[in-house]
């Protein structure tokens, strides 16, 4: 996506990608009032590990014509995000006083956001899903405080890490 910008009328703005070994042309679908426009670039139009460069070139109604380039690294995303959780295992005894649950979340491209939410195995909702916050080496904090919990009690907490694209990975604490 991008900006065109004419000091007469705005015609056609042309997109050429290369990447690694590929190069194509496109013609952008053009707002010709904003100077706003878009191309889809096909997953085929670039090779995952390589460069690409993507060069606009905006046309006016009388011939001229300027350009921008921008380059980018192709990245695959080949899983979901992996949240470890350090500080509990899964049927672990915990105070209903409180408790602070600890660990990371790891992904092959970024993580997007992480997610938290308690209920009892009876579906009672206790903290509802609730966004957190990750350093950016990826490691996570959540204090359950005073109160939530009540004595003999089951609790599942889920987390849920979401990548760039929207991939998920989910781990569940019974």
């Amino acid at each position: 996506t991008g900006r065109a910008k004419d000091n007469t009328q705005l015609d056609r703005v042309e997109v050429k990608l290369v990447s690694g070994s590929l190069s194509s042309t496109q013609i952008a679908t053009l707002d010709k009032t904003t100077g706003n426009w878009t191309v889809k670039v096909s997953p085929s139009a670039v090779q995952v590990g390589q460069a690409l460069t993507v060069t606009a070139t905006a046309f006016d109604t009388t011939g001229n014509s300027s350009f921008a380039t921008r380059g980018y690294q192709v990245i695959s995303d080949t899983s979901a995000p992996v949240i470890t959780v350090t500080s509990h295992k899964a049927n672990e005894t915990v105070l209903k006083t409180g408790f602070l649950l600890q660990g990371s979340v790891t992904d092959d491209t970024s993580v997007n956001g992480l997610t938290i939410s308690v209920a009892t195995s009876t579906g009672t909702v206790l903290v509802p899903t609730k966004a957190m916050t990750m350093t950016p080496a990826g490691d996570w904090a959540y204090a359950l405080a005073n109160g939530i919990l009540t004595q003999d009690t089951n609790i599942v907490v889920t987390l849920t890490a979401t990548d760039a694209f929207n991939k998920q990975g989910v781990v569940t604490l019974p």
